[in-house]
């Protein structure tokens, strides 16, 4: 019976039947020693994806661990099917599972020395790691430099140091192409283990690579290396580069990717509130590349460089457009709202004539955005306002200091609107003369003492 089921593989049946403990044990008399190689023969690794672990687990109640060992370690046991028997077989702390494991890993080094690595951590099995790394570094490759560090970074400070100098010039004695994958990691084991950088061959080469992989915090490293992630960055962070570029190097950097990055910052203007001062000489550069009917960067650029005249130039193109307010703007920023008079007026009266408009159609004064120092334009408006808007007229007035101004508003004023109302409005604007003279009209009005007149419109 046990011939025919090991025949079929059903070892797991057999071992039930000898090795269980159920009534229907089968009560072998033939030779054990014997039987446990047929059953070792009849296991396959595919046999744990199902239910082999029953079978594992009757074997292991009958003391045959050293057997499932030796079948765990078989050539044809995949690692990771291996791994998982010698973890359900024993306790870390066995030294049958750490020689299992350590089996495992040898058989490994060539082909996953990585895997190998990690088993022999699990392990701890230091002159395992140090054999493997010095049959590494004997037979190297730049794609096992990465498991090579992580092997230097565990070891105490002093042989730390001296293993990490090592694999440096290991790594950066290969072709360029080789070791530039891996410049982040070669720097940061050159930094973490301060290796002088006298013992670095290639370091210029080695910065300019480093320079290209940093994937943030690039102001934690030196500036030379800042600069380098600048001229390969800035298309993404103009910001950030342009800033390196020009604020903190003792020397101006004069690479062409500092133009573009004040290139790309101003194309940014609309979308961001730009908190970066772009330096003159590359606004120069590029106001003189700008297209002369890209009026909204011209302008820009003149504004920050100074250019009145092209502040001037701009006043008349908008103008034609019929833009006033733009126009008008751009005439006082020039300084120039007294080079021509007649187009000065011109633009104050169209400015003044849309407030009119927008006043009449919605029953409220807007904003009259004339400039403050432009008294000829204010003037202008106050004219305009003091028939049918007395009361702008009047702030216009107070604007301008102007008493005579303000003794035709407040007669104006006064003509336009109840008592009442006036003595409200000039206290309101604190304006004693017109309160004053609000109250003796109302007192003659009413026929009442001024002090009773006070006290109502003390009141109001």
């Amino acid at each position: 019976m046990v011939d025919g089921l090991l025949e079929q593989r059903k070892w797991q049946e057999v071992v039930q039947l000898v090795y269980g403990d159920s009534p229907t044990r089968l009560l072998y008399d033939g030779d054990k020693t014997e039987l446990d190689q047929r059953i070792k023969q009849a296991i396959s690794p595919a046999d744990f994806e199902k239910r082999g672990y029953d079978g594992m687990n009757l074997l292991v109640k009958a003391g045959k661990i050293e057997m499932l060992c030796e079948t765990a370690l078989r050539e044809d046991f995949p690692l990771e099917v291996a791994e998982k028997l010698l973890s359900q077989l024993a306790k870390p702390d066995d030294d049958l599972w750490k020689e299992g494991l350590d089996t495992l890993a040898q058989r490994i080094e060539q082909t996953s020395p990585d895997k190998a690595y990690e088993i022999y951590q699990r392990t701890q099995n230091s002159p395992a790691i140090q054999k493997l790394y010095h049959s590494l570094l004997g037979d190297f490759a730049p794609s096992h430099f990465n498991l090579m560090r992580q092997m230097t970074q565990k070891l105490p400070y002093g042989e730390r140091a001296t293993q990490a100098t090592q694999l440096v010039k290991k790594m950066l004695d290969q072709p360029k192409e080789k070791w530039a994958p891996e410049s982040l990691g070669l720097y940061r084991l050159i930094q973490d283990n301060s290796i002088s950088w006298d013992k670095v061959p290639n370091k210029k080469e080695l910065e300019q690579e480093v320079g290209k992989e940093i994937p943030y915090d690039v102001e934690k490293y030196p500036f030379v290396i800042q600069v380098e992630w600048a001229k390969h960055h800035w298309e993404k962070s103009p910001i950030k580069a342009y800033a390196i570029f020009n604020d903190h190097l003792t020397e101006e950097y004069k690479g062409p990717e500092n133009l573009e990055c004040a290139k790309a910052i101003l194309a940014m203007r609309k979308n961001v509130d730009l908190q970066v001062n772009l330096k003159p000489k590359h606004m120069q550069a590029l106001y003189e590349d700008t297209p002369l009917e890209d009026l909204d960067q011209r302008i820009f650029l003149a504004r920050r460089l100074g250019d009145k005249e092209e502040l001037w130039r701009q006043s008349a193109i908008f103008s034609e457009q019929k833009n006033w307010q733009i126009a008008y703007g751009l005439l006082s920023e020039s300084d120039s709202l007294d080079r021509n008079q007649k187009y000065s007026d011109t633009l104050r009266r169209k400015i003044i004539q849309e407030a009119l408009t927008q006043a009449r159609q919605h029953d409220y004064f807007p904003y009259l955005d004339l400039a403050l120092n432009d008294h000829r334009g204010w003037a202008m408006a106050y004219e305009k306002t003091i028939n049918k808007f007395p009361t702008k007229a009047y702030g216009i007035a107070k604007q301008l200091g102007d008493e005579e101004k303000l003794a035709r508003v407040r007669t104006r004023i006064f003509e336009k609107n109840a008592l009442e109302i006036t003595a409200k409005f000039f206290k309101r604007n604190e304006d004693q003369i017109g309160y004053q003279r609000s109250v003796e009209l109302l007192a003659v009005k009413y026929e009442l003492p001024r002090e009773d007149i006070l006290s109502l419109v003390a009141k109001m």
